[in-house]
């Protein structure tokens, strides 16, 4: 049976390790690149630096275009870090999780998701975990456009080309 380090994805690593700075200096609003890749090398985590890198630099990064859906971090600065919170901005993609899930990171290192579940507060997580900012956009546009420019309602102007479809002979 494989242990949970061992399954230990690159993506929880960074989250890990900005959460252990996070913890550790409390004072500080940021980190950069550089001091997050040296507490990568203390703690000994085994995926490649260059892919542990990929993922500070892009990959879970909620601000940043990186291709990969979780909001772990927040670029506050070029080359510098923090972990995200509730009210960050995203890129379209980054709609995922805010957190590794329990079962996915290795004990010694559980009471760092605790910790950030109350910096975060109860309602600002499930608010965080639930948000989905562009569809929210989307929902607030509802009734927007009731009637088009020549003040028929969006479904007469519907009615009226399909009309002129059916005329064509299904042309």
């Amino acid at each position: 049976m494989q242990s949970v380090a061992a399954k230990l994805k690159v993506k929880d690593e960074a989250w890990i390790v900005v959460a252990s700075l996070s913890y550790e200096n409390p004072d500080r609003y940021d980190f950069s690149l550089a001091e997050i890749f040296e507490k990568f090398l203390e703690m000994g985590f085994e995926s490649r630096p260059s892919s542990f890198r990929a993922h500070v630099g892009q990959h879970t990064v909620s601000n940043v275009d990186g291709h990969n859906p979780c909001r772990y971090l927040y670029q506050t600065a070029p080359r510098r870090r923090r972990l995200f919170l509730e009210g960050d901005e995203c890129v379209a993609e980054a709609t995922g999780k805010i957190l590794p899930d329990l079962d996915e990171i290795p004990v010694k290192y559980r009471f760092l998701l605790e910790w950030a579940e109350t910096r975060l507060g109860e309602s600002r997580l499930v608010s965080a975990k639930t948000s989905n900012r562009w569809l929210d956009a989307l929902v607030k546009l509802q009734g927007s456009f009731r009637y088009t420019a020549s003040g028929q309602t969006v479904d007469q102007y519907v009615r009226e080309l399909r009309a002129d479809w059916d005329s064509d002979g299904g042309a």
